[in-house]
This record gives C-alpha cells, sequence and structure tokens, in this order.
C-alpha cells in the first residue's frame, strides 16, 4: 500500500458446506503475525452462518466486498491504539460468498497525511459522489464537496459507503448554510459511526464529551476512533462505536440524533424552543426578542431553558404590572427546601426589610440568590430567590402555596399587616383575609379587656 499501512495480521476464512449446512471456519495455515494462532480464532472449527452473530453475518454477506473497520483490541506495536480491519470478501463465479481475506494493522501517518482525493480507493467514492451529484468541474459546488471529502476524518471514508459519504457532505453544507447542529449517524456491522457538525464558537471540550457519552451509551460498547477537525467556521466531530446495544434505526436514530442536537445547542436557542411551545410563534418571537440576551452569564449556566421560560412568563407579567410576583416550587433546590421566587420590577427587595415578613408567614430563610434581568427595551428587573422551610425545618406542602403567595402579595400591598398571625396561613390552612379577621377579633378582645393585644395574637398563633 505504499507505505501507507503497517500490517500485524493476517488470515483467511473460507465458507463451505457441510452435510447440507454452510458453515464458516478459519482455512488453516493462513494466520500470520498477530492472527497466526489460528486456535484462537471463534472460527477454528465451523459454525453454521446461521448462529453468527449479526455482526459477522453482515460483514461476510453483506452488499460490499471491501469492509475497512476499527478492532476493539488495541495494537501492541507501533502505537496504542485500536487497529484497522480490512477485510476482502472471496466470491466464486456465480457471485456466491466464499470466503474473506482479513488484515488487520494500522494506516500511516502518511496515509492520514495525503488528501483523500488523491488515495485511489477514496478518490473512487469521491467520482461516484461528483457524478451523483451532477455539478460542473471547476464550479463552486465541485470545489465546496471536494474540500468536505478532503477534511472528512480517513477512519471515517474508509468504513462508510459512497451515500453515506454524501449524506455527511450535504449535512456539512446545510449546517455552513443554516448555522444549525447536523448530525449523520451510519449504522456499522457492531455498533455505529457519528458525524457532528456545529458551528466552531459551539466546539468546546466539554460539548466534545458530552456528545460522546451521549453516543457511547447508546452504542452499549466504546469509542474506537475519535475526531476533531475544523473547517472554516465550522467544527466537525467524527466518532465510531463498538457496541452490543441495540441496532439504532428508524425512530432511534431520529431520538439519538435530537439528544445530540441538544447537547450542543445553544441556551437562547432552547429557550426559544421553550417559549414556542407555551406561548405560540408570534408571541415567543417577541418575548425571544426581549429576553434573549437579558440573563446574565451564571443565570444560564444554572438555570435549565425550561425553567428560565417560566421566569421569562413572570418576569413578563411584573413588568406589565409594574409589581411584583411571586412562584413556589422545589425544582433544583437544596434537599428538603422550597424555593420561593420573587419577580421584582425596579429595585430589589431589601433584606433587613422582607426577611421580617417571611418570619411571619411562618417561614425560615436559609439563603438568597439575586440575579439582575435587563430585558431589551424595557426596565431592569430582579429574580430574588429565598430557599425556604417552615418553622419544622420541612418543605412546604404545595398545597399551602396560593395561599402563601397570595398572603405575601398582600402584605407587599399594604393591604394587610405583617406579624405574627400570617403563619397561621401556613399552620392553620387559612388565607390571609381570615387571618385579617382574626387579628380583628384580637382587637376587639382588647376592647373588652380580654388581655392585651400582643398576648392574644400570641395565644392564636401558637395554637394553630
Amino acid at each position: 500500500m505504499d507505505g501507507g499501512f503497517v500490517f500485524l495480521g493476517y488470515r483467511e476464512y473460507q465458507v463451505l458446506t457441510l452435510g447440507g449446512t454452510r458453515v464458516l471456519l478459519v482455512r488453516s495455515g493462513s494466520g500470520l503475525g498477530l492472527l497466526r494462532r489460528e486456535s484462537r480464532s471463534a472460527f477454528s472449527r465451523p459454525r453454521p452462518l446461521a448462529e453468527l452473530p449479526e455482526p459477522v453475518r453482515a460483514r461476510l454477506l453483506g452488499d460490499r466486498l471491501l469492509t475497512i473497520t476499527k478492532t476493539i483490541a488495541e495494537s501492541p506495536v507501533h502505537r496504542r491504539t485500536h487497529m484497522d480491519d480490512v477485510g476482502i470478501r472471496q466470491l466464486d463465479a456465480t457471485g456466491q460468498v466464499i470466503g474473506e481475506r482479513r488484515f488487520i494493522g494500522l494506516f500511516t501517518s502518511k496515509a492520514y497525511a495525503e488528501e483523500a482525493a488523491e488515495i485511489p480507493l477514496l478518490k473512487r467514492v469521491l467520482g461516484q459522489i461528483l457524478a451523483a451529484e451532477q455539478v460542473v468541474p471547476g464550479s463552486h459546488d465541485y470545489k465546496t464537496i471536494v474540500a468536505i471529502f478532503n477534511v472528512l476524518p480517513k477512519d471515517h471514508l474508509f468504513a462508510a459507503t459512497p451515500a453515506e459519504i454524501r449524506a455527511d457532505i450535504e449535512a456539512v453544507m446545510a449546517s455552513g448554510r443554516t448555522g444549525d447542529v447536523a448530525v449523520s449517524l451510519h449504522p456499522r456491522p457492531s455498533g455505529f459511526s457519528a458525524l457532528v457538525v456545529l458551528p466552531r464558537d459551539r466546539l468546546s471540550g466539554e460539548a466534545r464529551q458530552r456528545i460522546l457519552e451521549t453516543l457511547a451509551t447508546r452504542a452499549g460498547g466504546p469509542c474506537l476512533a475519535d475526531h476533531v477537525v475544523l473547517h472554516e467556521d465550522q467544527g466537525l466531530l467524527s466518532f465510531t462505536f463498538a457496541g452490543d446495544g441495540p441496532r439504532l434505526t428508524g425512530t432511534e436514530l431520529a431520538d439519538v440524533r435530537a439528544a445530540v442536537r441538544d447537547l450542543v445547542r445553544g441556551w437562547q436557542e432552547r429557550l426559544e424552543d421553550e417559549l414556542g411551545a407555551r406561548h405560540g410563534e408570534a408571541e415567543a418571537a417577541r418575548l425571544a426578542a426581549r429576553y434573549r440576551a437579558a440573563f446574565p452569564e451564571g443565570y444560564r449556566a444554572s438555570t435549565p431553558p425550561a425553567r428560565a421560560a417560566v421566569d421569562v412568563a413572570l418576569l413578563e407579567a411584573a413588568l406589565g404590572e409594574g409589581s411584583m410576583r411571586v412562584a413556589l416550587g422545589d425544582d433544583g433546590v437544596p434537599a428538603g427546601t422550597s424555593a420561593l421566587r420573587l419577580y421584582v420590577p425596579g429595585e430589589p427587595l431589601v433584606l433587613s426589610d422582607f426577611v421580617p415578613v417571611l418570619e411571619n408567614l411562618g417561614l425560615r430563610a436559609l439563603a438568597e440568590d439575586q440575579v439582575a434581568v435587563t430585558p431589551h427595551g424595557a426596565p431592569r428587573l430582579f429574580v430574588q430567590t429565598f430557599f425556604v422551610q417552615d418553622r419544622e425545618g420541612r418543605r412546604l406542602d404545595a398545597a399551602a402555596g396560593p395561599r402563601l403567595i397570595d398572603a405575601l402579595l398582600a402584605v407587599r400591598a399594604g393591604r394587610v399587616a405583617s406579624d405574627r398571625l400570617g403563619r397561621l396561613v401556613l399552620e392553620a390552612g387559612l388565607d390571609w383575609r381570615a387571618v385579617d379577621c382574626l387579628r380583628a377579633y384580637a382587637g376587639h378582645s382588647v376592647q373588652a379587656r380580654v388581655g392585651p393585644r400582643e398576648l392574644v395574637i400570641d395565644a392564636l398563633a401558637r395554637h394553630p
């Protein structure tokens, strides 16, 4: 191969008919190098073709005369990496499979450095792709296809069919036009290969690792080859996996593509998707234009887009009404606590003024987080989150949430006083109006000389 391949092992296999059954068997005496010990082969004795694992049957009986894959075993010499496995199928005069010649080794740096379009095997594949695309030699499209073909990793090109490579080139071109993420997945005799194309500004070590882990989980086996290539303003991630996981076809392939796209799509894009699902296209476009760049980096790093979409709706309501909005939830908070989220237009709440209000409502405020939000073309707002428990150190009952929120807003609006009776909203199941009625009774009891006001209020608060 003109110095392009280091040969490490060779073995031949033959397909025979024994007792009316077609079997696969090592051709005795054919083993060389790493494959010389034929007794170690799973086919040292005849094995019926019908009982072979699906990957072996696909390689032996599929529609490709030449297959190039990666071995799960690593090379013990030259360089420590998964070896290249080259299989050449043998046919008889009638076109029936009668065996395979197998080489294992390593493509050399010379092979990897040479342009793919100049390697005879790949040059023929490129010619087939250019003919199928019907592009004029020397035209812009012609040059684009050749350029993309030359940057695709050799491991990927050797293992893929012309149709698969053509699909990969189309994915790279489409991604370049739209700036979106493209994912090509191709089943292999064992496992699958993947090409992920994304804008270069979204390419990072963290994103690559998340994609690799997600795909490896689906494959159910190790990654045999992993390449990163930069092409103009795009990043190309190529992976080859071996595995015994289920064959990825149809809906499963679509699910994997969606999962990979979601891993590398920007936070802002995913927020726009969430807004679209909740508000419809027109309103989502308006909200996205206003809030797309409104949140600081720390918020985007810690808040899922689904949660942010809820925050956007409440911020928009607070902005429109010019008054605070409140939400209570348990998502993404420390164990045993609830998140009381306040959406405040204007200036943030002063803790020394507001924490006593929470305490009078029967809450323990363990921590507070504050985020400044700057919508495009609108005044600044704040999201203030208090991590709270009840007085017994427990997470709040979700059923009490609406009563608590109504009471908090009534205090904030000055419609009701803030004192220890407020805890009865949580502890006695009363709404703030019923509590205010009790507060009036406490005033009457003072007039009736039942006792001092503080003593009456304290008695009611301590016995919900």
